[in-house]
């Protein structure tokens, strides 16, 4: 059976901040692979130890996967600079 995670989508104006983190049960779930897509454009990354990760600005559907877990799909907006999703 594949667990469900949980994407706390949060955004901030400051550069160095995350977009968003992947959590599961309350708890932060470092190195879930992140995909996000707009238009042509790919970025991939890795959460962090907090479960955190950053993304350019722009609308993004965002795709997070871990193994075991069920994929999570959402679309986000990230304001000005980086953010964490």
């Amino acid at each position: 059976m594949r667990r469900k995670l949980i994407a706390v989508l949060a955004a901030s104006v400051f550069a160095a901040e995350p977009a968003g983190v992947v959590r599961f049960g309350g708890q932060s779930v470092p190195g879930a692979s992140v995909l996000a897509t707009r238009g042509g454009h790919r970025v991939a990354a890795l959460t962090d130890a907090r479960g955190e990760f950053t993304l350019p600005e722009g609308t993004w559907k965002v795709q997070i996967e871990m193994q075991l877990f069920q994929t999570e799909t959402r679309e986000i907006v990230v304001p000005g600079a980086a953010v964490a999703v």
